[in-house]
């Protein structure tokens, strides 16, 4: 919760609690942005259209504009947002339902904090940390320690770290910016992350201190990714170790107020570019360029950009675009990309 009256130095208890009463008015600014809505369609074209107004979304709209493009985001929901949600428990505070933290090597959205006027403050990380595990011994089932190595078996320690070590040097051979074209992309891409694991390690709780780390970054488990998105992700982020880890890692800060002001500033300024409660349900190619239908009507673009990752429904719902689209990541089965869309972001572009 983002109370912080308890953080240091430059997050006061009323500067944080006032900040956070406005995160919470996402709800406000939506419905701002929904009475714009109007306007905004009766338009119904644009240079680009960018279907989704989570921040992958948000994020490419702004960046449109800033090169004097016209740009129009589509949001089926009544908010803006997508997987960060600021959700008000009372007094001016909010929880986050959803994702939360920055850290280091994050840097583009540190930078976009930055940008929108936005704030941070150190996660909470003081006390003891509670290992517990169900197949040990009564009496070693739950442990305290400090620091961020836990009281496992030695043996099961240094299995971990060499299966890390692997993970590590692997990742840095699967490209940022293109990760399909690593050397070994398909070869990747065509297991599990869980079939992997099964290969390189022997010793039970060292998989269940695996299936921890995974569970934890992820929120799916290793039978639910492929090999090549985590290698991907342990690249982003720098090594394995900093996605799982608080202080210094991925887990680092959170932002006052509540992740979804990010989004919430984002639209702000796009204003009338911003059109909720738009579900699309067909994007159609032409010669001239797309058309994406929605229950409010056609927009024209010359191009359209799918932030999020279609669930496309034949008869009904939302229809399959017909023309071509350039995934820009590498998943490949349907399972799989559910559990992906936090990584390689869905970037579908029609046109």
């Amino acid at each position: 919760m983002t109370d912080g009256g308890e953080q240091a130095g430059r997050v006061t208890r009323r500067r944080l609690v006032g900040t956070a009463a406005a995160g919470a008015a996402g709800y406000t600014v939506s419905s701002v942005a929904g009475a714009s809505a109007a306007r905004a369609a009766a338009r119904r074209s644009a240079d680009v259209v960018v279907v989704g107004a989570g921040l992958a979304g948000l994020a490419a709209a702004r960046r449109l504009r800033r090169r004097g493009k016209s740009v129009a985001v589509l949001e089926a929901r009544d908010r803006v947002g997508g997987r960060t949600l600021n959700r008000r428990v009372g007094r001016g505070r909010v929880v986050e339902i959803g994702g939360q933290w920055v850290g280091p090597t994050q840097d583009r959205i540190l930078r976009l904090i930055k940008d929108l006027g936005l704030e941070t403050f150190k996660t909470y990380v003081e006390g003891r940390n509670v290992y517990y595990r169900e197949a040990n011994p009564p009496g070693l089932r739950r442990q305290t320690y400090t620091g961020t190595i836990p009281p496992a078996n030695p043996a099961s320690l240094a299995e971990l770290a060499r299966a890390l070590n692997s993970l590590n040097s692997m990742a840095e051979r699967v490209p940022l910016e293109q990760p399909w074209k690593a050397e070994r992309a398909h070869a990747w891409d065509g297991q599990t992350f869980e079939t992997w694991k099964l290969d390189n390690t022997t010793l039970d709780e060292t998989r269940d201190l695996i299936d921890l780390g995974i569970e934890a970054v992820f929120a799916a488990q290793p039978r639910d990714l492929s090999l090549l998105h985590v290698l991907f992700y342990i690249h982003s982020g720098g090594s394995f170790e900093n996605l799982i880890n608080t202080a210094g890692g991925a887990q680092d800060s959170r932002i006052v107020g509540g992740s979804q002001r990010i989004s919430i500033e984002l639209a702000k300024r796009l204003g009338d570019g911003v059109v909720l409660e738009s579900p699309v349900r067909r994007i159609a190619h032409g010669r001239g360029g797309v058309k994406v239908h929605t229950r409010k009507g056609t927009w024209e673009a010359e191009r359209a950009i799918v932030s999020c990752r279609p669930r496309w429904r034949d008869g009904s719902g939302t229809a399959r675009p017909s023309g071509p689209a350039r995934p820009a990541d590498a998943a490949s089965a349907d399972g799989l990309g559910d559990q992906m869309h936090g990584g390689l972001r869905r970037a579908l572009l029609a046109g």
